[in-house]
């Protein structure tokens, strides 16, 4: 129990982490937005030409599952969407120039060969918020959130019967029969729709511990019983230490007070990401606006598949780092707003005359 306790503590504690570091780089630095944007797409194109070459020269790569091929060409492909998502969303608004199409065209192509869902997925969700009105972020986060948390975990069946949804999955697409939240039977069944199997367990496993565990979780101790022996894979597992859906993850260790606290904290997100910054603390304030919503949007989106935030991997860390950034730009933009402020109410004595009034 003290090594899942560690390893809980660890995993809870990354988004904090990783957050609270992206803040503390841009508090200290205030790097431009123009520069963060162009150090993305640099990393974007290095990872994608890592992730090309690594597929041309990995035998039968068109072949391989998805699994094996992340295994032999890596993973951390968002990176590489957001940089692909700020090009078609940014830089080709203002001005396309054979560089920006040449960059782009490398960037899909990584995509591409790597058949990550949840990139395509960032690509799409990103764009469309940099046109979205930005009034309607907070509705759109909370309303994204509930409804992804209803149809990704086991109230779905609360809207559809369960022998329904298992009619269904020789007709869904893979990717969706994947994340659908109900109890599997066999093996088979399991390695089809592991991210939703586990999510069920995990649920039933907290309702199962009675009602205190399902008000504030297991703890960060807290893993997932499979009750029986099963090959995932190569690997034999009897419970599951690491959860794909963020809800999972949140619910068996906080209960329903962390599900409830990670809706308020995205309504809070959303807010401040909707407010305007001065345009003269930085150029690109209508750009930090629109890529803060798409971050946010994005982090939802990712939940049930990659765990967002939560992720154990590169993709948690370069979400939490950029979330840290966005809101380090909003609160330098606070504090410089408040300087100036308090500077217009500082008195202002013209000569000896003004003082003398004062004095009378």
């Amino acid at each position: 129990m003290n090594v899942d306790a560690v390893k809980g503590a660890y995993y809870t504690s990354r988004p904090v982490v990783f957050i609270g570091a992206g803040m503390c780089l841009q508090l200290r630095m205030s790097i431009p937005f123009k520069m963060l944007r162009r150090g993305l797409i640099v990393a974007a194109v290095i990872l994608s030409f890592v992730y090309i070459y690594k597929y041309l020269t990995t035998g039968a790569a068109s072949e391989a599952s998805r699994y094996a091929l992340r295994d032999a060409i890596g993973v951390g492909y968002i990176t590489v969407a957001i940089a692909a998502a700020i090009i078609v969303g940014f830089v080709m608004t203002v001005r396309i120039r054979p560089m920006e199409v040449a960059v782009l065209s490398i960037l899909m192509a990584a995509v591409v060969l790597s058949g990550s869902r949840s990139s395509f997925i960032t690509i799409g969700i990103m764009i469309i918020s940099y046109y979205a009105p930005f009034i309607l972020v907070p509705f759109a986060a909370v309303s994204l959130a509930a409804i992804l948390f209803v149809l990704t975990t086991p109230f779905i069946q609360l809207i559809v019967d369960p022998d329904t949804l298992r009619q269904m999955f020789y007709k869904l697409p893979a990717a969706v029969v994947e994340i659908i939240s109900i109890q599997r039977y066999s093996e088979s069944e399991v390695n089809v729709g592991w991210r939703g199997f586990e999510t069920f367990r995990a649920f039933s496993h907290v309702w199962d511990e009675g009602a205190l565990a399902a008000l504030f979780g297991t703890g960060w101790h807290g893993v997932v019983p499979i009750l029986w022996r099963i090959k995932l894979g190569a690997e034999i597992l009897t419970d599951i230490p690491v959860l794909h859906n963020a809800w999972a993850f949140i619910f068996l260790r906080s209960g329903c007070a962390g599900l409830a606290a990670i809706f308020v904290q995205f309504w809070l997100w959303s807010s401040l990401f909707r407010r305007r910054l001065r345009s003269d603390f930085d150029s690109s304030a209508h750009e930090i606006r629109g890529f803060a919503s798409g971050l946010l949007l994005v982090s939802i989106v990712n939940i049930p598949t990659i765990a967002s935030v939560y992720n154990p991997g590169g993709s948690g860390q370069i979400i939490g780092i950029l979330f840290g950034c966005c809101i380090g730009y909003y609160v330098n933009d606070r504090n410089i707003t408040k300087a100036l402020i308090k500077k217009d109410k500082t008195p202002r004595y013209r000569g000896r005359s003004d003082m003398r009034r004062t004095d009378h």
